[in-house]
C-alpha cells in the first residue's frame, strides 16, 4: 500500500489563489487542518487591509467548535451540513422553515460547550436536492437567500484546484522518496499553480459572483502551455 497524506488549502475564491496549505499524516483530519491554518490567513489578509473576510465550507467541516473559532476571531462563515446532523434544527426543515436562525449544539459536550447560534439557509437545487448552509451573516436585507448561494456556487474553485494539482500537476507523481524531496515537490507545486493563477487574473480579472457564467479562459488549456516552462525555471 502507498504512504498516504492530507492536503488541506485555502483558496482564495475571487482569484484561485492559493493561501494556506498543509501536508499532513493521513489521520489528520481536514477540519484539524483548518483549524490550524484559519489564524494564519486571516492575519494575511488583515496585513493586506483585508477586514471583510468570509469563509466557506463544504460538508466535511461544520461543528460548534470550529464555529466558534470564527466568532472568536470575527470573520463570516458559510458552511454546508451534512443531512440529518443535528436533528432540531432538520426538524424545523423538515416542517417547511427556508430562512431561520437556530442555536447549534453538540448534543454530546451539551453541558460543556456553549451552543453557537447561526443563520439556517434551505435551498432546492436544480437536480431536486437539498442545500443547507448555516452562515453568520444574519443581516437579511443585505445578503439574501440568492446572495448567499451565489457566494457558495464559488467554493468550487477548491475542487478545481485540488483537481489542477492532482491531475494537472501530477501532485502525486513525485520524482523524489525522502520526506525533503516531496516536501519541496509539494510547495512547488503549489507556487506554480499560484504563478498560473496570477496570469490568469491578469489576462481576464478575478471572478465575479454575478457574472458567473461569462466566458473565461481555458485553465486546462494555459496549463499545459506553461507548466513545462515553469518546471525548467
Amino acid at each position: 500500500m502507498p504512504p498516504l497524506a492530507r492536503v488541506s488549502l485555502f483558496v482564495d475564491l475571487c482569484t484561485s489563489l492559493i493561501c494556506s496549505a498543509r501536508l499532513a499524516a493521513w489521520n489528520i483530519g481536514e477540519q484539524t487542518l483548518a483549524e490550524e491554518q484559519l489564524p494564519e490567513v486571516i492575519t494575511q489578509m488583515r496585513s493586506l487591509n483585508q477586514e471583510k473576510l468570509l469563509f466557506i465550507y463544504d460538508r466535511g467541516y461544520p461543528s460548534v467548535k470550529f464555529i466558534q473559532q470564527h466568532y472568536d476571531l470575527g470573520v463570516d462563515f458559510i458552511f454546508r451540513l451534512q443531512k440529518r446532523n443535528y436533528s432540531k434544527l432538520w426538524e424545523q426543515i423538515l416542517s417547511g422553515e427556508l430562512d431561520f436562525d437556530f442555536i447549534l449544539e453538540n448534543e454530546k459536550l451539551k453541558n460543556k460547550m456553549k451552543g453557537q447560534k447561526v443563520r439556517v439557509i434551505v435551498l432546492t437545487l436544480a437536480n431536486g436536492e437539498t442545500e443547507v448552509l448555516v452562515t453568520s451573516l444574519f443581516d437579511r436585507e443585505k445578503f439574501t437567500l440568492e446572495d448567499i448561494s451565489k457566494a457558495y456556487v464559488l467554493r468550487w474553485h477548491i475542487e478545481e484546484c485540488y483537481k489542477r494539482l492532482k491531475v494537472g500537476a501530477e501532485l502525486e507523481n513525485f520524482s523524489g522518496v525522502n520526506l525533503e524531496a516531496v516536501l519541496q515537490e509539494f510547495w512547488a507545486n503549489l507556487v506554480m499553480c499560484n504563478i498560473l493563477s496570477l496570469h490568469m487574473c491578469d489576462a481576464q480579472g478575478p471572478w465575479n459572483p454575478d457574472q458567473i457564467s461569462e466566458y473565461r479562459l481555458n485553465f486546462s488549456v494555459l496549463f499545459g502551455v506553461m507548466r513545462q516552462k515553469l518546471y525548467q525555471v
